[in-house]
């Protein structure tokens, strides 16, 4: 900081020094203070706008480096300086920096302004894709201007300076005005003098001639509606969590000047919140916003500001917010770039979203085949507009409708985190987990948006049927068609793009077609597909199907039938290449028989050949396969492309295949999985004599062979006694597929509970495994082993069946370990109630010949 230094070199270009060197010079911006440049340009630093030192390249040109006309009557004084810096110098709109100029001598001082130009310098590519896509609208902003006297400055507000250079300059107009600044004492402490803000910031427009051929319309009904937007715009915004500060250039109340120590110290104190009108025109008829100065402008026709053009307030205003965040895209413009997407879209979504999110409809439905970053470089223009970075207001629809957002308040976490792409990736990944990152969004968007259709974005822009119809998709997809079968199409996809290819398919009128659709280069990771069917439009099938690389499909003789692929490159970093392409290829394909047959029927075999000249000519031999088998059995029969013909198949699960072979020696074939239905059937079996009867608690086993009956409770002297039934499986065939029922029927001379009214329990009947009856197969409740299909039977009457088909499977099934055999105890619990008397019940055994057992077992069976 050097007060004498800077008069110095004041003096001497006031006296007709040579002009700019155009040498960059790097200049040390400090807390609080001024930089000077060697040619007399300075940059000055408020208390509060800098944590730290900062470094800001200058350059002192003749003209601009792009040449842009000045507003009508405006004339340029002096010579222009370029300002660029490698880091962003972001500062608060509360504590802009200001940008000195030096101000010639003889020139009226009090018609002044600053004139900034954002020319976008220091592109890191070189290639045509790189290049502006915004140099026709550039347009000079004019800056409100303090004249410093006594340094022979003109200083202007300035918020964020980073690589993308901008290029100011002095100029002078009847209807300016330059106001003088204040000179505060040696040491005095500037600070006294600032103003208490308030809360609720002010807000302002005025009026500003900015195009030469421009006709000037602005008035006080347009500056009253441009404020009370701006402010309704605030209030919006602040409601759905938006808190930081927008950077908007505010107005410059005061400019004082100090001296402290060897230097300058700055005060800027600071006023309203403010936007510019301008004149409607050919080249300006929407609105800009630039971070670098704070500024923006919204075109006006007069006579008050139209719905549209409220909307470009509340337009440009967010994207004030947006940066309030402190957005920093470092030198170059690649990043910002990538980030376009997200800045425009959220902006476009946000015209119309008050109180609840709504799309802005005026906006055309965005195109899948754009790159989500950009407008593509055709060579010699941009294709489609820059407007597409625009509608990605779509993407962000999609977003709030499918995760049901209703208001703003949902792109407060993108402001914080950032806008490239992969600051979207993160917070995506944080706030929706059920999505994913935007590679999932992007793909579930560009499904939806092309086809799908499942979440309605935006009233009769998109519905909800599944469809690629020119009434649906006309606005969304630019098809690559590759007709007919063997026909491919290279598709090239930037980070973020997708594309459909269609095919138009037609079988020859003599014979079928089969064709297998695939895409090349698939097998990246970033790279997804899905093909759609025309068959299954307004069906749920369209957004089921599996994505897959590959499809196959059959044509009947002279159908025609078209198919889409929709392939997305989802990387956010890479181009992708990739081939889609539909080939012919000889196929089989089995029509008959039904997936089940029954045994001793007939079945129907049927099959048509693909991709053959003469397909009736071609010998379709007949095959199967037993399940588990791989060994295959050859039916002996041969059919033409199209013939059925009856055969008897063997009744078990088979493969059924058909084969075709090529002049070549090579097979064609395919299978169908076929079962055989099983028969229903049943038997009645009666209990055993031999391996039945009673066991007492003492041990004493009573063979069936010698019993009449089956006593069940105890005798006088208070022993237990426990039945046993057995029946044997032995009737039914080896190969059954399922016991389907099984009743067990148990026959009483009399019943109820413990005869003679004692009521110490109740019958119980159980399915065990005791094998051959023994002293040791007494048992009670809690020392039985139950195997599966236990039943506790609590009702006594004549007659009783119960149900025992668990355990009758249980017993078939393990029929190898048991025996071909399944056995129940029958006992009361307790076992007796200690009285002294007999107190059983007697469950018939045999007829009164003697030669049938009654206990009776039928057992309900399918069977192949």
């Amino acid at each position: 900081m050097r007060s004498w230094m800077f008069v110095a070199l004041w003096a001497v270009g006031a006296c007709g020094a040579p002009g700019p060197s155009e040498e960059p010079q790097v200049l040390v911006l400090q807390p609080d203070g001024f930089a000077f440049s060697d040619e007399g340009a300075a940059i000055g630093a408020p208390e509060g706008a800098l944590a730290g030192e900062a470094m800001v390249t200058v350059t002192h040109l003749v003209k601009p480096s792009v040449e842009v006309p000045l507003p009508g009557s405006i004339e340029p004084v002096g010579d222009v300086v370029r300002l660029e810096s490698e880091e962003l110098v972001d500062v608060p709109a509360g504590a802009p920096l200001l940008l000195g100029l030096p101000v010639p001598s003889g020139v009226d001082a009090e018609r002044l302004a600053v004139a900034v130009l954002d020319v976008g310098g220091g592109v890191e590519a070189t290639d045509a894709e790189e290049e502006l896509d915004e140099e026709a609208l550039l347009t000079w902003t004019l800056l409100d201007a303090f004249h410093d006297e006594e340094e022979g400055l003109l200083l202007a507000p300035v918020l964020q300076i980073d690589g993308r250079a901008f290029e100011a300059r002095i100029v002078t107009g009847a209807s300016l005005r330059s106001r003088p600044t204040t000179r505060g004492p040696q040491g005095a402490d500037p600070t006294a003098s600032q103003r208490v803000q308030v809360v609720e910031p002010g807000f302002e427009a005025r009026c500003g001639s900015q195009f030469p051929t421009a006709t000037e319309t602005c008035g006080t009904a347009d500056t009253n509606d441009a404020a009370a937007a701006l402010r309704t715009a605030f209030e919006d915004l602040t409601g759905f969590g938006f808190t930081k500060s927008p950077k908007l250039q505010r107005a410059v109340d005061t400019v004082q000047i100090s001296q402290s120590g060897f230097g300058l110290r700055l005060t800027v104190i600071m006023g309203d919140y403010q936007m510019e009108l301008r004149p409607a025109s050919l080249q300006n008829a929407g609105g800009m916003y630039s971070s670098r100065t704070g500024t923006f402008w919204v075109a006006t026709t007069g006579g008050g500001l139209t719905a549209g053009q409220r909307e470009t307030v509340r337009h440009e205003y967010f994207h004030a917010t947006q940066y309030g965040y402190g957005l920093d895209f470092g030198p170059g413009r690649t990043r910002w770039l990538r980030s376009r997407w997200s800045i425009e879209g959220q902006a476009v979504l946000s015209e119309n979203s008050v109180p609840t999110l709504q799309r802005e409809a005026n906006r055309n439905p965005r195109n899948v085949d754009d790159t989500l970053y950009r407008s593509q470089w055709t060579g010699s223009a941009w294709g489609p507009a820059p407007a597409s970075e625009y509608e990605a207001q779509d993407l962000w629809a999609y977003l709030a409708a499918r995760t049901g957002e209703t208001d703003l308040s949902f792109l407060v976490p993108f402001a914080e985190e950032g806008q490239e792409p992969e600051d979207v990736d993160a917070v995506l990944a944080q706030e929706y987990p059920t999505i994913g990152g935007l590679d999932e969004l992007f793909w579930d968007w560009s499904r939806n948006q092309a086809f799908e259709k499942q979440i309605d974005i935006g009233g009769l822009v998109l519905g909800d049927a599944c469809s690629f119809r020119a009434d649906a998709a006309d606005n969304l997809v630019t098809l690559v068609h590759a007709d007919g079968v063997n026909t491919s199409a290279d598709v090239t996809l930037a980070p973020m793009t997708s594309r459909v290819v269609a095919f138009e398919l037609e079988a020859p009128a003599d014979s079928g077609l089969f064709v297998e659709m695939r895409v090349q280069g698939a097998g990246v990771s970033t790279i997804r597909t899905k093909f759609y069917d025309e068959l299954d439009q307004a069906s749920p099938f369209c957004w089921t199907d599996a994505e897959l690389p590959l499809l196959s499909a059959g044509l009947t003789a002279g159908e025609q039938r078209n198919f889409w692929v929709l392939v997305a490159n989802t990387s956010l970093t890479q181009s992708r290449t990739v081939t889609v392409k539909a080939d012919a290829a000889p196929r089989v394909t089995v029509l008959e028989p039904q997936a089940s047959f029954r045994d001793g029927e007939d079945s129907l075999l049927q099959a048509v050949v693909y991709g053959f000249d003469d397909p009736s000519a071609e010998d379709i031999r007949w095959a199967y396969r037993r399940s588990g088998d791989n060994t295959e059995v050859d039916l002996g029969v041969v059919t033409s492309s199209g013939e059925g013909i009856d055969v008897a198949l063997p009744c078990d699960d088979l493969l059924l295949l058909a084969r075709v072979e090529l002049p070549d020696g090579t097979r064609v074939s395919d299978g169908i999985a076929v079962s055989c239905l099983p028969q229903s059937d049943d038997v009645f079996l009666n209990a055993t004599r031999t391996l039945g009867g009673v066991v007492r608690s003492d041990g004493t086993v009573f063979p069936g062979d010698v019993l009449d009956a089956l006593a069940v409770g105890d005798d006088a002297s208070n022993n237990g006694l426990n039945g046993f039934v057995h029946f044997s499986l032995a009737a039914l065939p080896d190969g059954l597929a399922e016991i389907t029922n099984a009743q067990l029927t148990l026959p009483f001379e009399y019943g109820g509970t413990w005869p003679q009214g004692h009521t110490a329990g109740e019958l119980i009947v159980v399915h065990v495994d005791y094998g051959t009856l023994d002293s040791d197969d007494y048992r009670t409740e809690g020392g039985s082993t139950f195997l599966p299909g236990l039943a506790r039977y609590t009702k006594l009457f004549s007659t009783e069946t119960q149900d025992v088909t668990v355990a009758v499977q249980d017993a078939w099934d393990n029929r190898a370990s048991r025996g071909d055999q399944v056995q129940f105890l029958l006992y009361f619990d307790p076992a007796t109630d200690d009285d002294g008397q007999a107190d059983f019940t007697d469950i018939t055994y045999e007829d009164r010949y003697g030669t049938t057992l009654l206990p009776a077992l039928r057992i309900d069976y399918d069977n192949y």
